[in-house]
């Protein structure tokens, strides 16, 4: 509500009685756009602040020049019955005028009244039609406020937005964009930070600025210089019940609950018409994306107000939910009014969404302007309307038709045909759903992420069968597990190539291009490679290599054997190979035993590579072959050192040779005690392989092979001394 000073408010509303109280109507039409013209709270009554700084006027349409009462303003905070909030309405004015011969199509012009010498603004408009009358004379002016300035595309604007940011760098952004300004004030969730959370390849910027003043609770609104204004209604509840009134104490004051003015209206055309009832107050809010989402959910359900598509609000957590409706709700709740219609002298300093009072002789009509329709010049007359039903129906948001980035929904569906809950997230592109008919329960989870493309999972209950299925489509790959009375089925497919296992009471059928398994005891690869511990069966035939762990047989004959552990009685073959290969008769070309070589009679041409070679705990009963051989070969060597003969004699001569009897088997013996060569070693510092000790027993050996080359370099040693003391150094 405008602040002007009564005695130019009684100038209006006594109507055009004097030449005084004559209404002269000024339309102002410059070269370039008209600016903000003056700031909005301090309209009136200084002369300083009417436009006088545009310039000289383009074309100045007046009084002689206007059509009698042809003036139509049209303003609403809201074009629906009930109060929407967030709605940005823009304004109309229709007017008559003449002998005008400009084109005035698509100008920006002020709208201004003077009356008993003072002259305020009642707009900022630009003509959208020109229409010629009847009489050739005249045309006719239709309107529109800065609004319609909003109502253009501005997805590039918002894909081109930094973000995280506030929304109020988010709302000065759109407006710097759009070319008009604001009127600044603090809206709740100015510092709110808002994310990306839609991709539109179109989207208004009207759609944009409701998003903004819907999640504020308020209403955008053009003011009377052309600014934007967001206007919040005040809180009302003047009288406790009607029964309290007329007792002079408990008449309203002045001021509203929120200290904002009241206007009294005191005259109106009879008859005043409106309802009984009064409009429930809004008294809990519930904030979802779209119908169904259970959403997040304050106050009372007495009378609950619906916000629900708002894209600011995606992705939010739902405590961050709780908390935007907690602090949103004081805001729209207990804003109580009677629908009414009330029709009176013009008072141009109301504006929508202020709250008025009329007193009848049985009731007192307190309301708001949520239409304002002024019409007339000489007799100007204003209409304030307000309608809604007693009960709120829901009231939902105002951006459903774009495409979401971020959001989170639960959905639940209840009705004779299903029972069903949907969960999505569109951050994370996942969705789970649980839905139960009459005749099946299904429940299925999906994630499309761009990189992935679409996997999903699916379970459906029948009383036929269970069905469950996990897909990739974007690998074209598919696996199903169907159960019946009859039958289980386990499918997976790629492409074209399929893989199938059926478990029925007749047998178990498996299809495929490859099958393989692995276990503790047994596998078998996809290319048909077969690895047991056991194998015992009837028949077989074998042909290549056979190799295993462990083979064993009565006779085992083969031109290659290969095994951990070769067993049999009789073992022949071209080439035999195992760490422990056993027989009470080994016939073979070749034997290579890595671990042990156990048997009663071995005939050989030569073995290979044997760490331990035994017969009847490590002793040879029998022991016959063309040919033994150990490697010596410089290419298998490396480290290659010479022994120095001074210290083979010094090793050579502490060593004391012994004659012994073995435990186990009685043999005599001739050679060294181990430890004792291992004593020797010790005392001279040095690394020599002249001792083994079995890992197995603990016992100690003696590998005599290795002294050979010890006795040599003593030898060495005593040769070149004596060559020395028969004075022969050559």
């Amino acid at each position: 509500m405008l602040d002007m000073p009564e005695k130019i408010k009684d100038l209006y509303r006594s109507g055009n009685t004097s030449v005084e109280t004559q209404k002269k109507f000024k339309l102002t039409f410059y070269d370039e756009t008209a600016d903000t013209l003056y700031p909005y709270e301090t309209l009136f009554p200084e002369d300083t602040l009417f436009p006088a700084e545009n310039g000289i006027p383009w074309v100045t349409i007046e009084n002689n020049r206007i059509e009698s009462e042809s003036l139509t303003i049209t303003e609403a905070l809201c074009d629906s019955d009930e109060l929407e909030f967030g709605a940005c309405e823009a304004s109309s004015m229709e007017i008559v005028v003449a002998d005008v011969i400009e084109d005035l199509t698509g100008r920006t012009f002020t709208l201004s009244v003077e009356c008993g010498g003072y002259e305020m603004i009642l707009g900022v408009y630009t003509v959208e039609s020109y229409t010629r009358q009847s009489d050739r004379r005249k045309r006719k002016i239709t309107a529109y406020d800065n609004m319609r300035l909003f109502d253009v595309d501005v997805a590039l604007w918002y894909n081109e937005l930094t973000f995280p940011m506030t929304l109020f760098e988010f709302r000065n952004s759109l407006c710097e964009y759009i070319g008009i300004s604001q009127i600044q004030i603090s809206l709740p969730f100015d510092s709110l930070k808002i994310e990306k959370t839609i991709e539109p390849e179109q989207i208004s910027g009207l759609e944009v600025l409701k998003a903004v003043c819907q999640l504020n609770g308020c209403f955008g609104h053009m003011d009377r210089t052309g600014a934007l204004k967001y206007i919040q209604l005040q809180q009302t509840g003047l009288y406790p019940s009607e029964s309290l009134y007329p007792e002079d104490e408990l008449y309203p004051s002045e001021k509203g609950s929120d200290d904002r003015a009241v206007e009294h209206i005191n005259y109106y055309k009879q008859p005043l018409e409106y309802e009984d009832y009064m409009i429930d107050g809004i008294t809990g809010l519930t904030i979802r994306q779209e119908e169904g989402d259970i959403g997040s959910s304050v106050g009372t359900s007495d009378s609950v107000y619906t916000i629900e598509g708002n894209f600011l609000v995606y992705g939010k957590s739902a405590a961050e939910m709780i908390n935007i409706a907690q602090t949103l709700l004081p805001y729209i709740s207990g804003r109580t009014y009677r629908p009414a219609n009330i029709e009176c002298y013009a008072m141009p300093w109301i504006e929508v969404g202020d709250y008025l009072q009329a007193v009848t002789q049985t009731d007192i009509i307190e309301t708001f302007c949520m239409k304002r329709t002024m019409s007339g010049c000489q007799a100007m007359m204003d209409t304030y309307e307000a309608t809604g039903d007693q009960t709120r129906e829901e009231v939902f948001g105002v951006n459903k038709q774009i495409i979401q980035l971020l959001g989170k929904t639960a959905v639940i569906t209840r009705n004779i045909e299903e029972v069903s809950a949907k969960v999505t997230d569109l951050g994370e592109k996942t969705e789970a759903q649980f839905k139960v008919t009459a005749d099946q329960i299904s429940a299925e989870v999906t994630r499309a992420t761009e990189s992935e493309n679409k996997l999903s999972s699916q379970i459906t209950l029948t009383a036929e069968s269970l069905k469950t299925q996990v897909a990739d489509s974007a690998n074209q790959m598919q696996s199903q597990i169907t159960q019946n009375a009859d039958a289980i089925k386990l499918k997976v497919s790629k492409g074209s190539v399929s893989s199938e296992i059926s478990v029925e009471s007749g047998g178990v059928n498996i299809q495929g291009n490859r099958f393989s398994w692995n276990s503790t005891y047994s596998n078998m690869t996809s290319d048909g490679t077969l690895t047991c511990q056991n194998i015992k069966a009837t028949n077989g035939t074998f042909s290549g290599t056979i190799t295993g762990s462990t083979i064993s047989g009565g006779t085992i004959t083969g031109a290659t054997i290969t095994g951990n552990t070769i067993s049999g009685g009789t073992v022949s073959g071209a080439t035999i190979k195992g760490s422990t290969i056993t027989g009470s008769d080994i016939k073979a070309s070749k034997v290579t035993a890595t671990g042990e070589l156990n048997l009663g009679v071995l005939s050989v041409k030569s073995i290979e590579e044997c760490t331990y070679v035994n017969a009847t705990r490590g002793e040879f009963s029998y022991l016959q072959c063309s040919k033994f051989t150990y490697y010596s070969d410089r290419r298998l060597k490396k480290n290659i050192r010479d022994i120095p003969p001074e210290i083979a004699m010094k090793v050579v001569d502490a060593l004391r040779p012994v004659k012994y009897q073995f435990k186990s088997s009685g043999d005599e013996a001739i050679g060294l005690i181990a430890q004792e060569v291992e004593t020797v070693l010790m005392e001279n510092n040095l690394d020599w392989p002249l001792y083994d000790v079995d890992p197995k027993t603990g016992y100690y050996g003696i590998p005599y092979m290795h002294f050979i080359g010890i006795l040599i370099a003593c030898f060495q040693y005593l040769d070149s001394r004596l060559k020395r003391l028969e004075g022969n150094d050559d």
